[in-house]
């Protein structure tokens, strides 16, 4: 009789937990999907809503670099900045999977940089955290899974999926902003400088899912430029051969602007030796937009 109850209360405390590991995930998956600002707002507008011809992906130099005002003004074509702090090609292609169901751009832009091929094994949670939510998507569970294969257990949790940034993401639905661009811009002038150095080694799988990310995107019929934006420190070999390799392969337009006439080392056009600031940002989307025109051949 006592084995008997203690089955019950066992099973009732599983069942009490696997309910409220339902609801509180639900709760802020609704959370997400009605945010106001912030990231979720940003990943929540392109998986659902995005229209425009043009998209930046990359990480925060992306976000911090490209402009869309300034592309919308100079080419006409309406462009949304999908740029994200410290995230690589995994969190790009998810984020890409997730607005190729109902768009199609007519350019895409990325911003190349080593954290897109370096074999840095041990990190790779931080760049599935805001694809977990969007787990049920056969693209995205097949991206977590080569990544992380143990992820097929733990995305069993509801919680777990919609767990990454709580406070940011209570932020993001408390606070309501209007449109962004996806644009962040920085303000302020460079005060300390670093040296910066870049490993060779290229990671398999990253190579795979950027390989994946430009075939799809040409079946697509959609014109992908890469671009390497500048570093105050001029040029860190930031495209190793074989990816430099690749882009030949599939005859992909690159643009190495790490070291580029009148960036390097002006310290009124840079934040930090990796992020140019708001007037660097302004005059290097300008000369971007001659590199559009030249591989639209306009």
């Amino acid at each position: 009789m006592e084995m008997r109850s203690f089955i019950l209360k066992v099973l009732l405390a599983i069942a009490i937990v696997a309910v409220a590991d339902q609801v509180i995930g639900a709760g802020l998956l609704y959370m997400r999907r009605h945010a106001g600002s912030g990231s979720a707002k940003d990943i929540e507008y392109t998986t659902y809503q995005c229209n425009e011809d043009v998209l930046v992906f990359g990480s925060s130099r992306a976000m911090h670099h490209y402009v869309p005002s300034i592309i919308k003004d100079s080419l006409g074509l309406s462009c949304f900045n999908c740029g994200k702090d410290g995230m690589n090609i995994f969190y790009n292609y998810g984020r890409w999977q997730l607005l190729r169901e109902h768009h199609t751009p007519k350019i895409i832009i990325y911003d190349f940089s080593y954290l897109d091929y370096e074999v840095n094994p041990n990190d790779n949670n931080r760049f599935l955290a805001e694809l977990r939510p969007y787990y049920d998507n056969p693209a995205i569970k097949e991206l977590i899974l080569e990544t992380e294969p143990f992820e097929k257990y733990k995305c069993v949790s509801s919680l777990y999926r919609n767990n990454s940034k709580v406070l940011q993401l209570v932020t993001g639905f408390v606070k309501r902003e209007g449109f962004s661009d996806g644009f962040i811009p920085l303000y302020g002038n460079i005060r300390h400088i670093y040296e910066i150095s870049f490993k060779s080694d290229v990671d398999p799988l990253k190579y795979k899912y950027l390989e994946k990310f430009i075939k799809e995107a040409q079946h697509d019929g959609i014109k992908m430029i890469f671009m390497a934006s500048p570093y105050f420190n001029g040029t860190n070999g930031v495209c190793p051969p074989v990816i430099l390799n690749l882009f030949k392969k599939y005859h992909v337009d690159f643009y190495d602007n790490e070291d580029l006439e009148g960036f390097t080392r002006n310290k009124n056009l840079f934040k930090h030796t990796r992020h140019l600031n708001k007037e660097g940002a302004d005059e290097y989307t300008k000369i971007v937009v001659g590199e559009i025109r030249k591989s639209l051949h306009i």
